[in-house]
């Protein structure tokens, strides 16, 4: 098995993140969460799911830049 540091794994993803046009405070705090979700043993919202996020930003489903609006 391949042990990589906590720190470079978000690094990864927040650089995977911003390449995909996501605002540079939003890709920081999902790469933490994600990283400290796989660290805590959350595997449902951990490293394993993150190409499923990258997906579906790629495919138009996730807007990373989007904001959360009251109706």
């Amino acid at each position: 098995m391949v042990k990589v540091p906590a720190p470079e794994v978000r690094s990864v993803l927040e650089s995977i993140l911003l390449s995909r046009s996501c605002p540079a405070d939003r890709a920081a705090v999902v790469a933490a969460e994600v990283t400290r979700n796989s660290l805590e043993g959350t595997y449902s919202h951990g490293v394993n799911r993150f190409p499923r996020l990258v997906r579906h930003i790629d495919q138009g489903l996730v807007v990373p830049a989007a904001a959360p609006s009251q109706l």
